[in-house]
């Protein structure tokens, strides 16, 4: 079955470049996305390396997480889990989030950087 997807495409990229152990933490946020149903269900996920040209907005990062979201709840899923992984890992490296609509950077699951998020994935209507 083919999924009928808009074309709202997010960057998920973890800073590896403090503590927290950054690469093996976007292989965690990569597991825990496509094992949540609630976004694996509604969004394409992938993960490919970041670039390594000196590119300074790749820099401290390995991998980026790709999410393809199917419809507006998908942007919601995607907060909500975002918030029940980084709640179990507190101490997990900052994460920034980048769309079409800009990027937002947390380094925790407060309701004020979870808004921020969800913010940032809502539909450029």
């Amino acid at each position: 079955m083919e999924r009928q997807l808009s074309a709202r495409s997010v960057q998920i990229r973890l800073d590896e470049s403090g503590a927290g152990g950054g690469e093996c933490a976007t292989l965690d946020l990569y597991t825990w996305l496509r094992q949540t149903a609630d976004v694996r269900d509604h969004a394409d996920i992938g993960l490919r390396p970041a670039r390594q040209d000196g590119d300074a907005a790749t820099m401290g990062t390995v991998d980026i997480i790709d999410v393809l979201l199917g419809h507006g709840i998908a942007a919601l899923n995607l907060a909500v889990a975002y918030a029940a992984w980084r709640t179990a890992r507190p101490s997990a490296p900052a994460v920034t989030v980048t769309t079409g609509r800009g990027s937002v950077t947390v380094h925790g699951a407060s309701d004020d950087e979870i808004r921020r998020i969800t913010a940032v994935l809502q539909d450029d209507a």
